[in-house]
This record gives C-alpha cells, sequence and structure tokens, in this order.
C-alpha cells in the first residue's frame, strides 16, 4: 500500500513544519518524523482508525496537536489533511476524491 497526500495537505504539512522550526530549531524535523511515522501506522493497519465521516478515517499524532485524516481507495492511501486539533472541524470535507 502506498500513500499520496493532497496538494493542500501537503501544504499544510510545509507550514507546520515551518511554524514548528521557527518556535526551535529542529522541532519542525521532529514533527516531520512523528508525521511519517503516523503514516507507516496507517499504512499498516489502514482499517484501525476511527470514522469520522463516509469512508474518512482521523489518525491523532503523537506529540504534537495534529491528526491526519485519509481515506483509502484501492490499495491507496489518499491524506486529505494534516490538521491541527484546534482547526475548524470538518474544514477538509471537499478535498474528498468521491
Amino acid at each position: 500500500m502506498n500513500f499520496l497526500l493532497h496538494p493542500e495537505a501537503e501544504d499544510e504539512f510545509n507550514e507546520a513544519i515551518d511554524f514548528y522550526d521557527a518556535c526551535e530549531d529542529g522541532l519542525g524535523t521532529s514533527f516531520a518524523v512523528n508525521i511519517f511515522l503516523a503514516i507507516d501506522r496507517i499504512l499498516a493497519f489502514p482499517s484501525s482508525y476511527p470514522i469520522v465521516g463516509n469512508n474518512i478515517r482521523r489518525c491523532l499524532c503523537n506529540k504534537f496537536p495534529h491528526s491526519i485524516i485519509y481515506e483509502v481507495h484501492n490499495q491507496q492511501v489518499m491524506i486529505l489533511a494534516i490538521a491541527h486539533q484546534s482547526r475548524k472541524p470538518n474544514y477538509w470535507e471537499e478535498r474528498r476524491s468521491s
């Protein structure tokens, strides 16, 4: 199984890295590693995370207040958002592929 980042999710990811790096040197790298570890968990067990919408799941990240919002289609994980927990709920819904 592989994954794709929605372009807006990729922007969120990069903006969060920049934000954390501005807070403390190396914190952006720690954030990125944490996100990729969560993605590895999703790829290993894509059905194990709670459903938050029609075929949409959410994986909470460790150590950072973010979650990965994703859907699975034909053995591919589409990451719709790297969402900060305090952000407006469901803002990513228009990114759905189906």
